[in-house]
């Protein structure tokens, strides 16, 4: 059969060095973020592995049941940059409106994947299929509501990852990530001097999140500006007539 279309791949040569600088731009936002999350989580896994080997095989499944469960929302983030990338070009007053819908939708899906994951680890059919030993199951049960709060508002710092990639303000993503991952650092060095063990690990985790989220408060000024858009009141307010002599 004969293909519906053909593509002509015709070589242009060498890319210019715009080219490259816009491509490297974009390409170490996106590394630098990648790379800084698998160092944290590396990081977190390391400072379990302190407390022996019980906790660190409750880490392991936990943090794999958390990392399975967190790619529910993934999706939101990775339409924010196609989406919006889109209507800034052709409909930028759409924005807003869709900014709030992905907010909306990610938190309705963060509250999911939270549900799903205490379920999973709290369950005992589904705890005793993930890891047999009851003594790991019972440090999993006091990892759970780490794992679930942190769960819960992932997905902000995720979409907010992706929204400015879509309104292509993402030079401080690095930065970002870079205080986030010595905020937990900081954190995970006195969870290993006071011997925490692996709960305080997991309370770093909702520390690295949260100082994701925090950074993005801070440093993303055009996501503030989007967001005020998407969720502040209108300008117009509706006048109601009242006839006169009537108390309103």
């Amino acid at each position: 059969s004969k293909p519906l279309r053909d593509v002509a791949l015709v070589w242009r040569g060498l890319p210019t060095k715009s080219m490259v600088k816009t491509f490297m731009t974009v390409a170490v936002a996106l590394f630098s973020r990648s790379i800084g999350l698998m160092l944290a989580y590396s990081m977190l896994t390391r400072t379990a592995a302190l407390s022996g080997t019980m906790a660190l095989a409750a880490h392991q499944v936990t943090l794999q049941v958390w990392w399975l469960m967190s790619f529910l929302p993934e999706p939101m983030s990775v339409a924010a940059q196609t989406l919006i990338t889109r209507d800034m070009k052709d409909r930028p007053d759409r924005v807003p409106k869709l900014i709030k819908t992905l907010f909306g939708m990610s938190g309705v899906l963060g509250i999911a994947a939270a549900a799903a994951t205490c379920i999973i680890l709290r369950a005992p059919g589904v705890a005793s299929a993930l890891v047999a030993d009851v003594s790991v199951q019972k440090l999993m049960a006091g990892l759970v509501p780490f794992a679930v709060l942190s769960q819960s508002y992932c997905p902000l710092a995720t979409l907010s990852d992706g929204i400015c990639i879509g309104l292509g303000s993402f030079a401080h993503l690095p930065s970002i990530m870079v205080g986030s991952f010595l905020t937990t650092a900081a954190g995970l060095a006195v969870v290993a001097s006071r011997g925490l063990g692996v709960v305080g690990v997991w309370g770093c985790m909702n520390v690295f999140i949260a100082s994701r989220i925090m950074g993005h408060v801070v440093l993303s000024t055009k996501l503030r500006q989007y967001v005020k858009k998407a969720f502040g009141r209108s300008k117009h307010v509706d006048q109601v007539l009242v006839p006169e002599g009537v108390a309103p």
